[in-house]
């Protein structure tokens, strides 16, 4: 309307001169100024609708891209939950919505009432999801092995990542090495992050570890199939160099223009089998073997138990299946009355008696147990017990949590291989990047005699820190025990510590790489996860995860 009414205007203005009434410099100021206005109309006009445009674009590549998303909200750990509206269950759909929502709802955790809905479907239905050989990645006609990237020439020298970061290293590193997983071409995969591969940035400009996809960004290929030159696919002429050009360990990898003639050293690359460990896996197993025949490093697994509880019978059908802590090499189960818990080999087993009440209050945020008292005199137990003292490692595991000794002595041993997983230090593993949570608390003999030593000094913590765990982190950093990150030593349902309560692979939670999984209160759950367990193979090691779940990693732990 604004520009029609100037238009009017000015035609009305140039009438005006014609008969005389006006004179002509004035004439031409006031058409010329309505002549600016209607510009300035004109282009907000234009600005306006191609922004209109714009957001009908957007809203609806928003809709193709995501046609199962409606509305956003934010969690009470501050991360993005999407609310999800399945239209049908699918083994794609619920693959999809298990990736980015997971069961986090109780009903859905677990399995214990149908409402109905296709994300229980997804959860609880076993048909629905993705099965382990669907999950297997082709390994081109190298007949399933994969192939280290060595640099040509060298005496095994190959191409790792390190903090992010790809560099040269001894293609002997199982942890650090990367793998091409089709013959001369395809994505360059970590090692132990199967999850994580090489991708070059946007225009070249660099490399970065990224989840892997099937994009171009991640496509890389030999230029003589076997060896030559890794040329990124599509970036036409660009090639993996070594900075400096060295071949040194510890060079950083860099995204250069290819050097067809003369052939560049620091260019040239083949395929390699990766490296036979020197000693057998009978010869490992015999070495990791301590003097009293325990398997190295050694667990004494504890749990307390609230004897007017159902932990009662949940500990008895663990202990009548021997797993749990009773697959650790010794445990032992606290209470402060005796509980008779079953029998092995005619001889009959029971709790062992902490003095004092096992009651407290609920309390804080969370609304959890103030239970920092129990726990000292817990730990005090724990002190006068020689089980403690003639084993590596002292495990703390709740009765509703789904624990694999197994699990956490491969991660020992990745992270300590040359001791066979006994640091030989005092040192606790942190399972949780908002701080210690109590389901399962891990740290070494060494760790238990500094607190033996200087547990006075934690005493005025216990008002700051009226939960347990909170109160054993923190009592831990200031008698100077050290700590190491493992964020996969346990996944836990509501994103209790910003993981995503589903596996990598997007099935449901207990099929995850994870040492132990909380909770499960019931006889069932707890077995149904174990079941599940079980059943998830993997070929790279189980190392710790220090990098906290978040956004970009898909809150994976």
């Amino acid at each position: 309307f604004k520009l029609l009414w100037h238009r009017s205007l000015i035609q009305a203005i140039t009438l005006l001169a014609r008969m005389g009434l006006l004179s002509s410099p004035k004439t031409y100021a006031l058409v010329e100024h309505g002549q600016a206005v209607m510009t300035r109309v004109s282009i907000r006009y234009a600005a306006g609708l191609a922004l209109l445009m714009l957001g009908t674009m957007a809203g609806f590549f928003s809709q193709s891209l995501h046609p199962f998303l409606r509305s956003s909200n934010t969690s009470k750990n501050d991360v993005v939950s999407l609310a999800w509206n399945i239209p049908t269950a699918s083994v794609p759909v619920c693959s999809e919505w298990l990736k980015h929502e997971g069961c986090a709802k109780q009903e859905y955790w677990y399995c214990s009432k149908d409402d109905g809905s296709n994300q229980y479907k997804c959860c609880c239905q076993e048909d629905l999801w993705l099965s382990q050989r669907a999950l297997e990645v082709p390994a081109g006609n190298i007949k399933g092995k994969k192939t280290v990237l060595q640099v040509a020439g060298s005496a095994g020298i190959c191409i790792g990542e390190d903090q992010g970061h790809f560099r040269l290293m001894d293609c002997a590193d199982s942890l650090k090495r990367t793998v091409l997983l089709m013959v001369g071409s395809g994505p360059i995969q970590l090692a132990s992050k199967p999850e994580k591969c090489m991708e070059a940035l946007q225009g070249g400009a660099g490399i970065e570890v990224h989840d892997c996809n099937a994009g171009s960004p991640q496509q890389f290929q030999l230029t003589e199939g076997r060896s030559g030159m890794l040329m990124w696919s599509q970036g036409g002429n660009l090639c993996l160099d070594i900075e400096g050009g060295a071949v040194v360990k510890g060079s950083k990898m860099v995204l250069v223009p290819c050097v067809f003639w003369p052939k560049k050293p620091s260019q040239q690359f083949q395929m390699a089998t990766p490296p036979t460990p020197k000693a057998t896996e009978a010869q490992v197993a015999k070495a990791g073997k301590s003097k009293a025949g325990k398997s190295k490093p050694s667990l004494f697994c504890t749990s307390i138990m609230l004897w007017w509880t159902y932990e009662v019978e949940l500990l008895k059908e663990h202990l009548s299946h021997q797993v749990g802590i009773f697959a650790c090499d010794e445990w032992a189960v606290y209470s402060n009355k005796t509980v008779s818990l079953g029998s092995k080999d005619g001889k009959q087993l029971q709790s062992d008696v902490m003095n004092g009440s096992l009651q407290c209050k609920f309390g804080g945020k969370a609304h959890t147990a103030l239970n920092t008292p129990i726990f000292r005199r817990f730990w005090d137990r724990l002190i006068e017990n020689p089980k403690s003292w003639r084993n590596d490692w002292i495990v703390k595991v709740d009765p509703d949590t789904v624990f694999f000794p197994d699990r956490l002595k491969e991660m020992l041993k990745v992270r300590w291989s040359e001791s066979h997983g006994t640091p030989g230090y005092a040192i606790w593993l942190n399972n949780c990047q908002l701080g210690l949570h109590g389901p399962i608390e891990v740290f070494s003999k060494q760790a238990l005699g500094v607190y033996n030593e200087k547990k006075d000094m934690c005493g005025e913590l216990a008002e700051d820190y009226p939960q347990e765990d909170a109160w054993l982190g923190a009592c831990f950093k200031k008698i100077g025990v050290g700590r190491m990150d493992a964020f996969n030593l346990l996944l836990e349902w509501q994103w209790a510590c910003n993981e995503r309560p589903a596996s990598r692979d997007n099935r449901p939670p207990c099929f995850d790489r994870q040492v132990s999984f909380h909770p499960f209160k019931s006889i069932k759950t707890w077995f149904r996860c174990h079941r599940q367990a079980q059943k998830t193979e993997w070929s790279t090691p189980l190392y710790p995860i220090g990098e906290p779940p978040s956004a970009k990693n898909h809150h994976h732990a």
